[in-house]
């Protein structure tokens, strides 16, 4: 009986190592090349069980009758050294093909993608090691790219061996456990020990609640600092702007007397329209008297008197009679426009800017040889006030000195232009006669203005 059962022994102790090894196989994969070229050669290996999906043998000689296994398994083989994490061995073996000839070679892999999520699989932490002298080695992996079933990857050795596939879990964070504390609210009498207790440290947890900025405190602080500032700097200009558009120009007012500028004859200079009639009377040898090389007493006086440096200063470089003459005209039409807006902004509530506007289309029409009448008809059909066109066209001096003017000189001027009207000549042509006969131009604009106003 012992005889026969011994055999039986023998033969199940034999085979099962052969049956466990089996079991941890879980593919294999076989190629055979009847010549492989010397560079790279690609091997493509489409097994749903195995994980290496491509092989590139780069080698440096031609080799002949190759053959490339590939086993997988799903457990450590025999004698491997234990590893954590595995997903799966492989074992590249390829006949007739020495190490000597072997310059590198490419492993592409991939990692199914329920895998990773089933186990909570970190898919930037696959490693692969190899085994060398019985220990394993790691590897560079890189990450390829994933599909809608499998993420893949790729690293590179230099000769054949077991390869391990590792695939690491995500580390997750422990909770904290607080144990509360629960106050004796009974009436119980606690033994007294002489052992005493550290009594138990209170965790206090901080309560983090995020919030936006646009809700914050500071949010707040700040819009109200920037409104406030836009606020204060709109009044500010606009008093700045108002103060620029409506100061008194002293340039057109009659100076200080200790500052009259007193010329032979008993000629004075108060302001700059008497420097104006001063420049149109005076004869060209008088007029060398107060300019010439060495002195220009009229562009000093400019300067000193009427503190309008700029024009003293432009005075100074002329030299002729009429060079100074044009630069002074022009000087007062420029202060013209200005008191004017000024003026008539005040007067009818008007924006300056407008003024200014309705100003410069007075004086460009002029100087394009349009007449007064047809600038006032002009205005007047684009529904401006009648009242307030005239004070345009033909000056205001309701906000200014009253000009006094001697009776005899008022009944003269009057008696003028109602004999000048009766001829039908229009209010320019008048004023023209008027101010070539030397009379003051404020004088012929208000008796126009007072004699045809209420023909408009």
């Amino acid at each position: 009986m012992k005889a026969k059962i011994t055999p039986i022994i023998g033969l199940i102790m034999l085979l099962l190592p052969m049956a466990l090894a089996a079991d941890t196989i879980n593919e294999r994969f076989s190629r055979y090349y009847d010549k492989l070229s010397s560079g790279s050669n690609t091997v493509f290996i489409d097994i749903e069980k195995i994980s290496i999906v491509r092989l590139n043998l780069d080698i440096l000689e031609t080799a002949y009758n190759v053959r490339v296994y590939l086993s997988t398994f799903s457990y450590n083989p025999a004698s491997l050294p234990l590893m954590d994490d595995v997903y799966q061995y492989h074992n590249i073996l390829v006949t007739n093909l020495d190490k000597s000839k072997m310059k590198s070679i490419g492993i592409e892999f991939r990692i199914p993608k329920t895998y990773i999520t089933q186990y909570n699989i970190d898919k930037n932490m696959i490693e692969m090691y190899k085994l060398e002298n019985n220990i394993w080695k790691k590897l560079e992996v890189k990450k390829l790219a994933e599909d809608i079933s499998y993420i893949y990857y790729q690293t590179s050795a230099d000769s054949f061996s077991y390869y391990a596939i590792v695939a690491k879990k995500n580390i997750e964070e422990k909770p904290v456990i607080v144990e509360k504390i629960v106050e004796n609210k009974t009436n119980a009498t606690i033994p007294k020990t002489e052992e005493k207790k550290e009594e138990p440290k209170k965790v206090v947890v901080a309560e983090t609640k995020e919030r936006s900025f646009f809700t914050s405190p500071i949010f707040f602080i700040i819009l109200f600092t920037l409104i406030s500032t836009g606020v204060i700097g709109f009044f500010a200009v606009r008093k700045y702007l108002h103060t620029r558009l409506f100061e008194d120009d002293l340039a057109v007012s009659d100076v200080n007397p200790g500052q009259y500028l007193r010329l032979s004859g008993n000629h004075v200079i108060k302001n700059l329209y008497d420097l104006l009639e001063t420049l149109q009377i005076m004869n060209s040898r008088e007029f060398s008297k107060h300019v010439n090389e060495e002195k220009n007493e009229f562009a000093d006086w400019v300067s000193s008197a009427l503190r309008d440096n700029a024009l003293g200063f432009e005075l100074k470089l002329k030299k002729s009679q009429n060079e100074m003459l044009t630069t002074v005209e022009n000087k007062i039409t420029q202060l013209e426009k200005k008191q004017l807006v000024t003026v008539i902004s005040k007067k009818y509530g008007m924006f300056p800017a407008k003024t200014k506007e309705l100003t410069d289309f007075v004086f460009k029409s002029r100087e394009s040889g349009v007449n007064n009448n047809q600038i006032i008809q002009k205005l007047i059909s684009q529904k401006y006030a009648p009242e307030m066109v005239f004070d345009l066209v033909y000056g205001t001096y309701d906000d200014v000195e009253d000009i006094t003017i001697h009776p005899e000189d008022e009944a003269m001027i009057n008696q003028f232009i109602h004999e000048a009207a009766v001829d039908n000549q229009n209010p320019e042509q008048i004023k023209i006669e008027l101010l070539d006969s030397g009379w003051p131009r404020f004088v012929v604009e208000k008796k126009i203005r007072e004699q045809f106003k209420g023909s408009n």
